[in-house]
């Protein structure tokens, strides 16, 4: 997570934070290191190693009072004498402490170990991310390639069983086809579907001699709704001596065409 500094807009990634204590930095040292640093990471160590924290030293405890001179004029019971050698409150031991809690200056070339540390620990993240990255993206493309497979294979399944009922539909005769297509889609429906055919034959027989006439593609957006959709439109137009043109490029498009052969009467 991301932690907002004060009231500006930059955001102290955690985890630098946490890499940097790592090394011995104090939460706050760090904190302020990625702030002054605008979150980068290697120029913050370099700068929490270049800038070492102040520690503050801890309070000494005031020294007591004196005690007064006894009244007393007998000098063997008469006050001690104070030992000017030492207050009694150890300062000789919080320099000896200081001193071991000071941190030894670091040299050229622990600096450089540093630094080439976190630019190697960068980089291993770097690349853990760009392979996350491409094993997602490979897992998106076999997705798609297994989505695009099955709808192929459904179109295909789809194609095969409309094939099978105009097979079916072309053994009831002009006549049958037509009432089966009145029962299932009913009289007005049943009445386009006829009148679009009653025109394409129309324009065959007024003329016999243009080929373009003679041909119809069935994913034409009219002729797909009201001949090839109802069931029994395509058994028609075989009916009517329809063939598929499969020696023609525009089969990949559905077109099939009245041979030349055909009668017309």
């Amino acid at each position: 997570p991301a932690m907002s500094s004060g009231g500006g807009s930059l955001e102290i990634k955690e985890s630098d934070v946490v890499q940097l204590t790592s090394m011995g930095f104090s939460v706050a040292h760090a904190r302020n290191a990625l702030l002054l640093n605008n979150n980068n990471l290697q120029r913050a160590t370099m700068w929490c190693l270049e800038h070492p924290e102040k520690r503050e030293e801890k309070a000494k405890p005031s020294p007591a009072p004196k005690p007064a001179p006894s009244s007393n004029n007998d000098t063997g019971t008469g006050a001690m004498e104070e030992d000017d050698g030492d207050d009694g409150w150890g300062d000789g031991d919080a320099e000896e402490e200081k001193e071991k809690t000071k941190r030894p200056p670091i040299s050229r070339e622990e600096l450089e170990e540093i630094r080439k540390e976190t630019l190697r620990r960068a980089k291993e993240a770097e690349k853990a991310r760009k392979q996350k990255l491409m094993a997602q993206d490979i897992a998106r493309e076999k997705r798609m390639a297994s989505l695009e497979e099955k709808a192929k294979q459904a179109a295909v399944a789809r194609a095969a069983l409309r094939e099978k009922r105009e097979r079916e539909m072309e053994t009831k005769g002009p006549e049958g086809i037509v009432k089966s297509i009145v029962e299932e889609y009913g009289v007005s429906r049943a009445r386009e579907s006829v009148n679009l055919l009653t025109r394409l034959f129309d324009k065959i027989l007024k003329y016999p001699k243009e080929p373009k006439y003679r041909k119809i593609k069935l994913d034409n957006a009219k002729v797909h709704k009201l001949i090839v959709r109802p069931a029994g439109g395509v058994a028609l137009l075989r009916c009517a001596g329809f063939e598929s043109d499969q020696a023609s490029s525009e089969s990949k498009n559905n077109t099939i065409l009245l041979p030349a052969t055909a009668d017309l009467d």
